[in-house]
């Protein structure tokens, strides 16, 4: 009968539903107490964290990116403990993506490892590097990354109380004194016109706001 048939179509849909329901809160629970080990590499762990990921949206269910983003930073051991404390505070956990998150880490276990030596962690650009970025439209406002991973430093690193930054975006500033110049002068033996020094405003994500001088 075409009525029994319909039923039992029913019932087998229903029992698939059901299964891969269960099979999605099987993943999602993995997923939750899934943790890298010491011992383990980024890379590693990371394979481990997308191959769940990516059996939960093979079965049709939807995972925020900044879901991943946050399990990424909390479940990593403590020898990033320094890289996460940063991203989670200047970074913004809702927008940032997986892939940045990644390569910040990233950065970060290489440099640990030895392999940025080379780098000589510098923090400021050239002059040519700064000319190059005027000339190409370019930012001269760093991202995160690029001042932690590129050109950053960490302050246990630094060699004086007070670190001194600097920016080519005038309008970043809150407070300016144009009477101060001078010359920065970069590892390499160029140099660069200082035209001003002043302050910036930084709002936390508590809403709290900070002043760099």
């Amino acid at each position: 009968m075409a009525k029994e048939a319909w039923e039992a179509i029913k019932m087998l849909c229903q029992g698939a539903d059901r299964v891969k329901k269960e099979m999605v809160q099987t993943l999602k629970a993995e997923f939750e107490l899934l943790s890298m080990k010491d011992s383990e590499q980024l890379d590693d762990f990371y394979m481990r964290l997308n191959g769940i990921v990516t059996n939960i949206q093979a079965l049709g269910e939807k995972i925020e990116e900044s879901y991943v983003v946050k399990k990424l930073l909390y479940v990593v051991p403590t020898r990033f403990l320094q890289i996460t404390s940063t991203i989670e505070q200047i970074g913004d956990l809702e927008t940032m993506s997986v892939k940045e998150t990644l390569g910040s880490l990233k950065a970060h276990e290489e440099r640990m490892n030895g392999k940025n030596e080379n780098s000589g962690g510098k923090l400021l650009l050239t002059e040519e590097e700064w000319s190059k970025r005027e000339t190409e439209g370019k930012k001269l406002l760093l991202t995160i990354e690029e001042w932690l991973n590129i050109y950053g430093h960490y302050t246990s690193e630094c060699q004086n109380d007070v670190s001194n930054h600097m920016t080519g975006l005038k309008s970043e500033f809150t407070e300016l004194n144009e009477g101060i110049t001078g010359l920065v002068k970069f590892g390499d033996g160029s140099t660069v016109k200082i035209e001003a020094k002043g302050s910036m405003t930084l709002v936390c994500k508590n809403g709290e706001e900070r002043v760099l001088k």
